[in-house]
């Protein structure tokens, strides 16, 4: 998945935000919207919501396969959004920074991981497969989201959003399950750990770029 890709989606979705109302109590704010690319008549479904204060979130299955949650501030922060990615939290879960994760070498993700622009900050959020674990599964399955991101001319910002409903909301809009099925989390459970190992072979190459040219091949066998 390119930037490219995801930046002419998000700018799509960024066109709807407008039409979306801040809900009017907690969890009534998710709902699945359409977005049709003029250009390739590609239809987009998203999962949004709007909070109290303005901002907006989309969670979207890219054309190419992966699915991607995108974050927006109010509209009165328009352009603002700093080169530095935000960082993410959903309940007590670890954080996610996501501009470590721009960070770390191309292998580690099947697709884009980050990608920024003035108005928004896209994030992966899951492969092509059923995402029966991992940051898309945790999303549907929490309570609140909490968001620190950087406007270029301020200090940091906290925002949140929360989950009630996200968990029906998302599964229609990206094509995966509600719930998860026990025998599908063994299976993903059985494959990271197969994909753990052959990773970890790659660590007796002596040369950094064997190490990459390895891991590349690894996560190319092992992308959903």
């Amino acid at each position: 998945m390119s930037a490219r890709s995801v930046a002419v989606l998000a700018g799509l979705l960024l066109a709807l935000r407008v039409t979306a109302a801040p809900p009017t109590a907690a969890g009534e704010g998710w709902r699945v919207i359409a977005s049709a690319d003029p250009s390739t008549k590609a239809t987009t479904k998203a999962a949004t919501t709007i909070n109290a204060e303005g901002y907006a979130l989309f969670v979207f299955r890219t054309q190419e396969g992966p699915v991607y949650g995108m974050f927006l501030p109010p509209p009165a922060m328009h352009g603002r959004m700093g080169t530095r990615a935000p960082t993410l939290r959903i309940d007590a879960l670890p954080s996610i920074d996501l501009d470590a994760r721009r960070k770390e070498p191309g292998s580690a993700w099947p697709a884009e991981p980050v990608v920024m622009s003035s108005n928004s900050a896209s994030f992966l959020l899951a492969g092509k497969g059923k995402a029966v674990q991992g940051d898309l599964r945790d999303l549907m399955n929490g309570q609140k989201l909490s968001v620190q991101w950087f406007p270029a001319d301020g200090t940091p910002v906290d925002t949140a959003f929360e989950l009630k409903g996200a968990r029906e909301a998302i599964a229609k809009a990206v094509d995966v399950p509600p719930n998860v099925d026990p025998a599908d989390l063994r299976a993903a459970e059985q494959r990271d750990a197969s994909r753990r190992a052959a990773l970890a072979k790659c660590n007796q190459w002596n040369a950094p770029s064997l190490q990459e040219t390895c891991r590349r091949e690894v996560m190319e066998q092992f992308r959903d």
